[in-house]
């Protein structure tokens, strides 16, 4: 079966970059994106309602953070992605939630500053 799971993001990396090895041992690289986010009234199709959404971004494949490192990511910059959605839930306090994250499979920096 074919991987349906895909995500399609572009925004502004909106935190310091942390590149760090996980307890296996791996390699990984994290930030924030800013993504803009734009919505629709119902009743009135052509009024929107600008808001930012922040997605919590993960790179693991070493080619992906080679590339993020040889580039110099930073907060601010621009990039595009193409990645799979994770999700996992978590208990807080005595509340069961679900935590969403997007695992990279391919990523461009476009620099702006």
């Amino acid at each position: 079966m074919k991987d349906t799971n895909i995500v399609i993001l572009a925004g502004r990396v909106g935190e310091n970059v942390k590149f760090g090895v996980a307890q296996n041992g791996n390699k990984y690289c994290t930030f924030i994106l800013e993504v803009d986010a734009y919505s629709r009234d119902m009743h009135d199709s052509t009024e929107r309602d600008y808001s930012k959404t922040l997605v919590r971004i993960f790179v693991y494949d070493k080619s992906q953070l080679a590339y993020l490192e040889r580039v110099g990511i930073k907060q601010g910059n621009f990039v595009q992605l193409l990645a799979r959605l994770n999700s996992h839930k978590t208990e807080v306090g005595n509340k069961n939630i679900i935590q969403n994250s997007v695992i990279v499979r391919d990523i461009s920096v476009i620099k702006t500053q």
